[in-house]
C-alpha cells in the first residue's frame, strides 16, 4: 500500500478508491465479460483522472499479462484498456499487432508494431 501511494503521491483514501476501482477491473476480467469490463475500466479512469494520475502503469501491465490466458475478443479488450491506461507502455501494441497477425489482419499487425 505505501509503494502505490508512493507512486501516485497522494491520500491513503485517494489509494483505497484507486484500489477499489482496480478490484471491479480485475472481477470484470476474470468473469471475461468485455462490457462489465469496460464499464468497470472507465470507473478506473474516472477516479484515476479525479486524482491527476496520467499513466498507471501497474494496471495496463497486469491487464496486457492477462490478455495472454483469456479469449481473443476479451483479450483485444484488455489490451485497449492497458493501452487506455498507459498509452506509451509498448507492450499492449505489440501483443495487438500479435492478435491482429493471428486473425489474419496483417495490415492491423503493421500499424500495432510500427
Amino acid at each position: 500500500m505505501l509503494m502505490v501511494m508512493a507512486t501516485f503521491s497522494v491520500s491513503e483514501a485517494s489509494v483505497n478508491r484507486m484500489i477499489d476501482a482496480w478490484v471491479g477491473v480485475q472481477q470484470a476480467t476474470a468473469a471475461v465479460d468485455p462490457e462489465q469490463f469496460e464499464a468497470e475500466l472507465e470507473q478506473l479512469e474516472t477516479v484515476a483522472d479525479e486524482l491527476a494520475v496520467e499513466r498507471v502503469t501497474p494496471f495496463a501491465r497486469a491487464l496486457a499479462a492477462r490478455a495472454n490466458a483469456v479469449d481473443p475478443e476479451m483479450a483485444a479488450a484488455l489490451l485497449m484498456g492497458a493501452r487506455r491506461l498507459d498509452p506509451v507502455l509498448p507492450s499492449p501494441e505489440f501483443q495487438l499487432g500479435r492478435l491482429a497477425w493471428s486473425n489474419g489482419d496483417y495490415a492491423g499487425a503493421v500499424v500495432h508494431t510500427i
